[in-house]
């Protein structure tokens, strides 16, 4: 008799989000949608073994109650391998806890800080990447709205 057939939670596999600083995440999930550099792809319970770069962007989550969840993650890995999924990413949010009117005024600071004609090219190229990725973010939570 098939094991898969009599276990419930083979309809289900782990996931784990890790950030430099701790495990953002722990849980079991029946799939994740996964922001990639070349477009969003979908991991499954049973997926075969897959080791990808991941952008920033939203990965979407559906829990063992059918709920969907949206995390916005920054750039990172993504591993699949044996039912178990491993984000390591520089940060992840979950997009309810994201405030737009702090980060609208981040952009704003950053725009007014670009205006020095002092600034070294390093500094306006950071500056410029900084304001692209909190643009993304708040597109991010208004698309989730």
């Amino acid at each position: 008799m098939d094991n898969k057939t009599n276990n419930n939670d083979s309809k289900f596999f782990n996931l784990e989000v890790y950030t430099p600083t701790d495990l953002f995440l722990s849980c079991k999930v029946k799939s994740v949608t996964v922001p990639s550099p070349l477009g969003s792809f979908q991991i499954l319970t049973n997926h075969a073994p897959i080791l990808v770069s991941i952008d920033a962007g939203t990965a979407t989550y559906i829990d063992e109650q059918d709920q969907p969840h949206v995390l916005f993650v920054e750039k990172g890995i993504v591993e699949a391998k044996n039912n178990n999924t491993v984000f390591t990413v520089e940060s992840a949010e979950r997009i309810e806890d994201i405030e737009v009117s702090a980060l609208e005024q981040l952009v704003n600071e950053a725009n007014l800080a670009l205006t020095h004609t002092n600034l070294k090219d390093i500094t306006r190229v950071n500056t410029n990447r900084k304001i692209e990725l909190i643009k993304r973010k708040i597109k991010a939570v208004q698309n989730s709205a």
